[in-house]
């Protein structure tokens, strides 16, 4: 009977854990004070370490054809795990650990075949997991935490700016919590038939730059329905170009944005779901909520619980070019305010759904919105919600 990789892992992994793993007083430990710790050859397995490696990678393979790492502690190095291509099945198993490094903690690029991670735990790094023009799929299994709350590179990047795109999903299993000083979690220029999967989101923040950024994708499905998902001077959410997005997060924040505060543009088909207590977006440079091009080919709907706060230079909430199956519904708002362009000069603030509940009728499903039919009067006042012009 034959035996799928995955579950290999599974029976694999168990060796690296509990009574068998050895515990870390106790962890061999490796040092090199000059070049790489450990440079992996084909096959190679290396497990329940611990290795620094203060002018080099811990652990570098290049070129590779299987490799297995496992119940490792990797601390004081410029890359904790750095793997370029290689190819076939990458195992990583047991909890990888890795601490202060001047770069990603780990680093795939340009590999091929299959990646399965058990569970990554990522402290005070500059970067955390970058997987770069990967052609084959990525699964981590448990836990990926990644902590890095000045490290100025992305949490999670997954990225391919080469011309050559890859039908590559890219899926976690298990809880996934993000804090870094750069953008939280990236998934850009992957291409039409790359997928992103994350089942069980618990909080993402990033202090200056953006919490969930992704840009020229195939299908994004983000599920993590009380997430709190906060940005510090970027955009909260920030989706461009993509086949399909399925989004259900709690909370989302914006602070100080440079551009938008929550913008999801050119996206075929959909959702984005929040349902936790508030949205505050304050301060953003641009617009608060731009939602542009979304629904072309299946429709595309937005459902929001509360907002509480939204201030912006341009528009609170801009909707242009939305499609027949577009629709979205904001249950309860708050304060709406808009400096320029969009709104009363020296800010004009509207309040409630008074003037919110500004959309096409049929498609606004405000409890407090009071005008179930037609447009609020505003007289000579310009908009703080941009409309589009809809089918």
């Amino acid at each position: 009977m034959s035996t799928s990789p995955r579950s290999c892992l599974r029976a694999l992994a168990s060796s690296f854990t509990g009574s068998r793993t050895l515990p870390s007083a106790k962890r061999p430990v490796i040092t090199r004070s000059s070049g790489h710790a450990v440079v992996l050859g084909s096959g190679n397995t290396v497990a329940g370490l611990a290795i620094n490696a203060p002018s080099g990678n811990c652990i570098f393979g290049d070129g590779l054809r299987r490799a297995t790492l496992g119940a490792l502690q990797l601390s004081d190095c410029v890359v904790g795990i750095q793997l370029s291509e290689s190819e076939g099945l990458l195992n990583f198993t047991g909890q990888i650990e890795v601490q202060r490094t001047s770069d990603y903690a780990v680093r795939l690029l340009s590999t091929r075949g299959e990646v399965v991670m058990e569970r990554l735990a990522v402290q005070s790094c500059a970067g955390g997991l970058r997987i770069e023009s990967h052609d084959g799929s990525f699964t981590a299994i448990g836990a990926v935490t990644i902590d890095n709350p000045v490290g100025p590179q992305e949490g999670i990047a997954i990225v391919n700016p080469s011309a050559t795109k890859h039908a590559s999903p890219f899926l976690f299993e298990g809880p996934v919590s993000v804090t870094s000083l750069g953008d939280a979690i990236r998934f850009n220029q992957n291409g039409a038939n790359a997928a992103l999967t994350i089942l069980d989101l618990r909080a993402v923040r990033s202090n200056s730059g953006a919490g969930i950024a992704a840009q020229d994708n195939g299908a994004i499905r983000v599920l993590g329905a009380s997430a709190h998902v906060f940005a510090g001077r970027g955009p909260a959410v920030t989706v461009q170009g993509a086949k399909s997005l399925e989004m259900s997060v709690g909370d989302v924040t914006s602070t100080n944005s440079a551009d938008d505060g929550i913008r999801l543009e050119g996206i075929s088909a959909g959702s984005l779901f929040v349902n936790g207590t508030v949205v505050t977006i304050t301060g953003a440079a641009v617009r608060g909520i731009r939602l542009n091009s979304l629904g072309a080919e299946a429709g595309f709907t937005v459902t929001v619980s509360r907002v509480e706060q939204v201030s912006s230079v341009a528009a609170a909430i801009e909707m242009q070019s939305p499609a027949a199956g577009f629709s979205a519904s904001f249950y309860s708002v708050g304060t709406l305010s808009s400096t320029q362009g969009h709104g009363l000069p020296s800010p004009q603030v509207a309040r409630g759904w008074a003037r919110a509940c500004y959309f096409h009728p049929s498609r606004c499903y405000a409890r407090q919105c009071g005008h179930d039919a037609g447009r609020p009067a505003l007289g000579s006042q310009r908009r703080l919600i941009d409309l589009p012009t809809l089918p």
